[in-house]
């Protein structure tokens, strides 16, 4: 994927600071996109329509506002989010304040209190400063720019490129497989994270690696704990270092999936995470490895080497090796198969 994977991009969490100029609510409506990693007020026009093509929020004339998150690859749709204002949102001294309700994976993942403050840089392009859910912590600045949609636009744009994704799919299943191997103890969700906590701290390689693991995807999924890629880092090497599978695999996710905990794909550490996985036989490490190596992603192109890797991940009964090897044997070249 070409963008970062920054779930809260359109958290719009946004400051209340004074601002020198006014701001009509009628100069707001529209279609928008924001700048990445901070305030960016040279972005070309080139840069705008890349970002029109992934991340959008339309502002309508009736003070609700629409947040979309579309990942494609290919033409493809790999993943989507939408951030929708529950109800008309109010707009007072450059403020917009909303309740925002997350979906993803199809369903609804909570609904968040939204405060967009509105600084002017120049005519249609706006600074905006996020706070954090405490509404005084400062969180992000982006700058705001226009997309060259008209809202119907927009809104067909996003219809036609809704549905579930394939990391939609993937991640949904990752996450409920976390969930049900939880520690099944009365007391609920709250009592099973202490539990957790209490294993990980005393030393238990699994339950390192499953808090660890929790803490990076609270990025794109209330779990119960606050995303800290930070800790959730550490106590997945932790894990490594006992030899535990499933942190070699979670930290190649971290490194491959933007978003829950590096901003940037790093395809070289991600492939020697993944590799360490697949060479102890594990099958969806293996069709990982494979796939990798078939494109050349963060190690040297080798078709034949990554048929043989898929082949082994296939022989365990793995479907999506089945799958890639069944598209490899239809296009690619013969000395691929």
């Amino acid at each position: 994927m070409r963008h970062q994977f920054l779930i809260h991009l359109f958290i719009f969490l946004f400051s209340i600071t004074a601002s020198a100029e006014s701001i009509p609510y009628e100069k707001l409506v529209g279609v928008w996109t924001v700048s990445q990693n901070g305030t960016n007020h040279n972005l070309t026009k080139e840069q705008i329509s890349e970002l029109c093509g992934t991340v959008l929020s339309i502002i309508h004339p009736n003070r609700n506002m629409d947040n979309h998150i579309r990942f494609t690859q290919d033409g493809k749709l790999m993943m989507s989010m939408d951030i929708l204002s529950k109800n008309p949102c109010t707009y007072d001294d450059n403020q917009l304040s909303c309740e925002m309700e997350f979906t993803a994976f199809g369903k609804s993942q909570g609904v968040q209190p939204g405060i967009t403050h509105f600084q002017k840089v120049r005519d249609g392009v706006y600074d905006l400063t996020a706070l954090k859910p405490d509404g005084k912590t400062v969180y992000q600045v982006q700058t705001m720019y226009p997309c060259s949609m008209t809202i119907p636009e927009a809104q067909d744009w996003v219809e036609a490129n809704s549905g579930p994704g394939e990391f939609d799919e993937k991640l949904g299943k990752t996450i409920n497989t976390l969930e049900q191997s939880a520690p099944q103890i009365e007391g609920g969700k709250k009592k099973k994270i202490e539990l957790l906590k209490k294993q990980a701290k005393s030393g238990d390689g699994r339950a390192q690696a499953g808090l660890g693991t929790m803490h990076l995807m609270a990025a794109i999924k209330n779990i119960g704990v606050e995303h800290d890629p930070e800790r959730g880092l550490a106590l997945l090497k932790e894990a490594a270092e006992k030899k535990l599978v499933s942190a070699y695999v979670m930290l190649g996710n971290a490194n491959m999936i933007p978003g829950l905990a590096f901003p940037k794909q790093n395809f070289v550490t991600a492939f020697g995470w993944y590799e360490k996985a697949a060479q102890t036989g594990r099958a969806d490490a293996l069709n990982t490895v494979g796939m990798m190596k078939l494109f050349g992603l963060g190690t040297k192109q080798d078709g034949p080497q990554a048929v043989e890797w898929m082949t082994r991940a296939a022989e365990q009964g793995n479907p999506s090796a089945h799958f890639n090897l069944g598209i490899i044997r239809v296009f690619f070249p013969k000395e691929l198969k």
